[in-house]
């Protein structure tokens, strides 16, 4: 079967963005998002496990990633997996690295209201976020999230 796994993170971003250009017209966005688990363990205490996911955009949503993204803040993406892999110059050892492909996103600030960002505002007012919108590049409707929705 040919096509992508559509993949959802939910966490806080862990860095600015870096927004480079790459040949004349193309941009990608790098940033990493912190998805926190609680664990119980058999003494009954709670522990946290935090990963650290690897994120990059292109093009358009890029561009909005580097505008609206910042270190900290709560974020929703939906995107695809890609497995980058090398040859280590240093020591020829064969290395790879799996890391999300955001398609769209969502950002979420302190007042847990939502911008939606998969096609970005010609403007946005601090006083008044357009209101949220669903991701449906696939068809999938997503409806209003809830505070339960956002495990942070």
């Amino acid at each position: 079967m040919r096509g992508h796994t559509t993949v959802t993170v939910v966490g806080n971003v862990g860095r600015v963005p870096d927004l480079k250009h790459i040949g004349v017209s193309q941009m990608v966005a790098t940033f990493s998002v912190a998805v926190n688990e609680v664990r119980v363990n058999k003494a009954g205490e709670r522990t946290e496990h935090v990963s650290w996911i690897d994120c990059e955009a292109w093009g358009k949503t890029a561009e909005s990633v580097a505008q609206y993204v910042t270190e900290g803040c709560p974020i929703y993406l939906v995107g695809r997996l890609r497995q980058d892999k090398w040859t280590d110059e240093s020591t020829g050892q064969k290395r790879s690295k799996l890391k999300v492909v955001a398609d769209t996103f969502r950002v979420f600030n302190r007042r847990e209201q939502t911008e939606d960002h998969e096609r970005p505002p010609a403007s946005v007012t601090q006083a008044a976020p357009a209101p949220a919108k669903p991701l449906s590049q696939w068809g999938d409707e997503v409806g209003p999230l809830t505070e339960d929705d956002i495990p942070f």
